[in-house]
């Protein structure tokens, strides 16, 4: 049995074992929607929460070499997916829509090299550690961090820090966010 619902605009659907995760994506959507980028917001159509976990992390586990990798979401192709009973948090949901904006905009999650972006990545070293694991993952993180504009757990921002460490990713997505 699958549940669904519209929040402003995203279809939510879930099924057995996913109730408080929906629960919880719901409640925080509408903070998201006002902290991502309109494009970020945009990039989703939908989104659908597992209690399954994800059939490809063995394959992301060698491709990343994260032995033992375990997805909590993807994004892409306008949809997000939570695995693993696991709600979407606001840092969760700008990460994964940065892979739905990516598919709309180059028809795949990874900027081409001749994209600005792809041409600030040739020179600015990954956003953080987990976008050292490919260029799509680097784009994603980037637009995390774009949209975070609230103190982190250790009381940094991480829009200023994009800013100040990654001048030229920071201006590639100030463009594509205008």
């Amino acid at each position: 049995q699958t549940d669904e619902t519209d929040v402003d605009g995203k279809r939510m659907r879930w099924g057995k074992g996913a109730e408080k995760a929906a629960a919880y994506t719901r409640d925080i959507l509408e903070k998201v929607k006002a902290m991502a980028p309109a494009k970020l917001w945009e990039a989703v159509d939908e989104i659908v929460m597992s209690s399954q976990r994800n059939r490809n992390d063995d394959h992301w586990a060698k491709v990343y070499n994260m032995p033992g990798f375990v997805s909590s979401a993807t994004g892409g192709r306008g949809g997000i997916v939570t695995y693993n009973g696991s709600g979407l948090d606001e840092s969760s949901f700008l990460h994964e829509a940065g892979h739905c904006l990516a598919d709309k905009m180059w028809g795949d999650t990874t900027p081409p090299p001749h994209s600005e972006y792809g041409s600030a990545q040739s020179v600015e070293g990954p956003v953080s550690g987990y976008g050292a694991a490919s260029s799509a993952e680097d784009f994603a993180e980037a637009c995390r961090m774009y949209g975070r504009k609230d103190p982190d757990d250790i009381g940094r921002v991480p829009h200023d820090v994009l800013k100040k460490e990654f001048p030229l990713k920071y201006d590639a997505l100030q463009r594509i966010f205008s």
